[in-house]
């Protein structure tokens, strides 16, 4: 389901009402952070398999636009990522 990126990482779905908790799901899928397209390239699958269907709806969990942004490229260069197409690669010409 998730890439070699870290351990899948499970939790619960909970819903507090007038200070009432009610567990809706158990094991509910948790998406990584989207660090990147070169280290992970198709993070639109990794947010669908996200989302766990509840009584009523559905929830997802994971990363929603987060105003804090890093280039993590760097990574990418020490684990050996594809960088082709990347904003972090060169070409000689472009100095």
């Amino acid at each position: 389901m998730f890439p070699a990126v870290r351990p899948p990482v499970f939790g619960p779905v909970t819903r507090w009402k007038n200070g009432h908790e009610s567990v809706l799901a158990s094991g509910a899928p948790v998406a990584p952070s989207y660090v990147g397209q070169a280290s992970i390239p198709d993070y639109d699958a990794l947010q669908d398999a996200a989302i766990t269907r509840v009584k009523g709806g559905k929830s997802f969990a994971g990363q929603a636009e987060d105003p804090f942004f890093l280039d993590v490229g760097v990574f990418d260069l020490l684990y050996g990522g594809d960088l082709s197409g990347s904003a972090t690669t060169r070409s000689p010409a472009s100095g």
